[in-house]
């Protein structure tokens, strides 16, 4: 089940989410939250689309190594249609006809401490935090600590970065 809940992630997170998310209002770019925390499960079963069950590819992200997973990650999204209520859009021609939008986005999401995977050419709508951690360290972590574990980690950052993450 996708998830685009803001409560879900580090709360840190969520918080700086949404300011970026007002910022972006302000200059009339309406993104919104298409999913932010993913369980381990959700992940299997995108990791598994397109190679062992139907339908195309959405991910290259073997389960346990996502950001997602550690609630440090949100996919954005720009409503695709002018249909009533959202019509999520993020990939194909849309995505490329949005480009101006996703860079713009991308600049307030990256003045507020987001990476943007869409300077790698890849994901426009995937945002994320790394702490400066890996993956495999992050899943090192709660293998040991468990997420809150994690996550005071992540305070640990924020508290000598000034309160900034």
């Amino acid at each position: 089940m996708r998830i685009n809940s803001l409560n879900l992630l580090y709360p840190p997170i969520g918080t700086v989410l949404r300011q970026a998310l007002s910022a972006a209002r302000i200059q009339a770019l309406h993104a919104y939250a298409f999913e932010t925390w993913r369980s381990t499960e959700r992940q299997a079963f995108l990791y598994a689309q397109g190679r062992t069950t139907d339908g195309a590819r959405v991910t290259w992200v073997r389960p346990g190594f996502s950001y997602h997973e550690y609630g440090v990650a949100v996919d954005l999204v720009f409503d695709g249609s002018s249909r009533d209520g959202i019509q999520w859009a993020w990939e194909g021609k849309y995505a490329e006809d949005h480009r101006v939008d996703y860079v713009a986005l991308a600049s307030i999401m990256k003045a507020h401490g987001f990476e943007w995977l869409g300077d790698r050419g890849t994901e426009m709508a995937h945002f994320q935090v790394t702490f400066g951690f890996s993956t495999k360290q992050m899943k090192q972590i709660v293998e040991a600590k468990g997420l809150l574990g994690l996550w005071a980690e992540f305070d640990k950052i924020i508290e000598k970065n000034g309160g900034k993450i």
